[in-house]
């Protein structure tokens, strides 16, 4: 018997794995007053198009695709249909292109965005080399959307060592935002110009948007207003306000020193004696919060007058020796709930209080007394603390104080003293004082 073999050959065809080339553009369509635009007309434009908004397609349209392969199957018929959030997506090469977007509650509008590199694209550009549109190692897409504001100066290449995109530009966004950045409306953090209308100008912006008036590390250089006039050196023409320093704690006067510093440098041939900021009633309300910040004024740094709830934290306040009224780094008048929590007092002077608080003539319904005041972790230098009490109390009482770990270095004063400066016996003038908590 012989035996037959057969051998059988099976030809295996396997699908070779391959790495989608495109980028992903996902985003969402909205209006100029921050609202979605359910099903908006989207359409992807070659870079340096001009939009024509009238026109159908709107400009010079490059290829898109539903899928990162790129492949021709998957080419997009613009213009991409946003859902019924405004969600939409597309993939394209990576590099620039110009956006434009039409549709209900809005007449048009036109973005500069940047589609960074796949992860693992092997597309040309994309290996890290010179001219690659974001660099391999990461993905970072920025809007430059005409209404909102744009963000000039970005460098379209990323470093691949390390994997860290370095923005050499400040933020700059209008519309309802959480702050306003004082550098990007001329603020100079370095020191090297005067930035007092800067900052003047973001302080009004921050007011009309209701947003917090934000410093980045750095110091800037202010000049004091002159004589004859009587406002602060930064006016801030809201009712409330949040003003904040960024940037982690790192150098400077107090336990948790802040980065950003802004300094009364230019005094001028006659100054007054206003504070770098101001806050006064009618025009201030209340609802004061200040943060992460090193304010250095001539005559005062912070006034507060009949504004209540007012927060200072991490905040160090400085003044020089000028020899003017209320010589003091720190002054709160009539104001029912005061709470400083770290940060530092200079008065300049082993002489002149560190903090001044007052009761004087109301400027609205409030009582001629400062009273419910928590000072807690500050350290400081100067003549300590004072009250003076300078228009009748009319039965009202001052007081409430609470000192917590307040350390003060060089006075020649009390830690505490109370003045009764109206020229009427206690009875009418000031019945009362406190209680006083003094915890160190």
């Amino acid at each position: 018997m012989r035996t037959i073999s057969t051998l059988v050959v099976c030809v295996c065809l396997f699908a070779v794995a391959t790495f989608g080339q495109g980028s992903q553009r996902q985003s969402v369509a909205v209006s100029v007053q921050g609202i979605p635009i359910p099903g908006a007309s989207v359409w992807a434009c070659q870079a340096g198009s001009t939009p024509n908004y009238n026109a159908t397609p709107p400009c010079t349209l490059t290829n898109i695709y539903s899928d990162p392969s790129l492949g021709a199957q998957f080419l997009v018929t613009q213009p991409v249909v946003a859902d019924g959030l405004g969600n939409y997506t597309y993939y394209a090469p990576a590099g620039t292109y110009v956006e434009v977007i039409t549709g209900s509650n809005t007449t048009g509008y036109t973005s500069k965005i940047v589609l960074a590199c796949a992860p693992n694209s092997t597309a040309t550009g994309c290996s890290g080399a010179a001219g690659n549109p974001a660099g391999a190692d990461t993905q970072v897409q920025i809007n430059n959307h005409g209404t909102f504001g744009s963000a000039a100066g970005f460098g379209l290449d990323s470093s691949t060592t390390p994997a860290v995109l370095t923005v050499p530009f400040s933020e700059s966004i209008k519309g309802p935002l959480p702050r306003v950045d004082v550098t990007a409306y001329g603020a100079d953090p370095t020191g090297a110009t005067d930035s007092t209308v800067a900052v003047t100008n973001a302080a009004a912006a921050a007011c009309s948007a209701g947003s917090t008036l934000s410093f980045p590390p750095g110091t800037y250089i202010l000049t004091q207003p002159q004589l004859p006039s009587n406002l602060p050196v930064i006016p801030i023409p809201c009712g409330h306000i949040d003003i904040a320093g960024s940037g982690d704690h790192g150098t400077a006067q107090s336990e948790e020193p802040p980065q950003a510093k802004i300094s009364v440098t230019n005094i001028g041939s006659s100054p007054n004696a206003a504070p770098v900021f101001g806050f006064k009633f009618p025009t201030n309300t209340g609802n004061i919060n200040i943060q992460d910040l090193q304010i250095g004024g001539y005559n005062q740094a912070l006034s507060l007058y009949a504004t209540p709830t007012v927060s200072l934290e991490n905040v160090c306040a400085t003044a020089q020796s000028t020899g003017l009224a209320d010589n003091v780094p720190l002054k709160v008048t009539n104001v029912s709930g005061f709470r400083m929590t770290g940060g530092c007092l200079d008065s300049g002077s082993a002489s002149l209080p560190m903090a001044l608080f007052t009761g004087e003539t109301p400027l609205g319904s409030e009582a001629s007394v400062s009273d419910y005041v928590q000072i807690e972790h500050v350290r400081g230098s100067g003549g300590n603390f004072q009250y003076i009490q300078r228009a009748d109390a009319n039965g009202a009482t001052p007081g409430n104080f609470i000192f917590d770990d307040v350390t003060p270095i060089a006075s020649d004063t009390d830690f505490l003293t109370v003045t009764n400066a109206t020229g009427d016996l206690g009875q009418t003038a000031m019945p009362d004082f406190g209680p006083v908590f003094v915890l160190n």
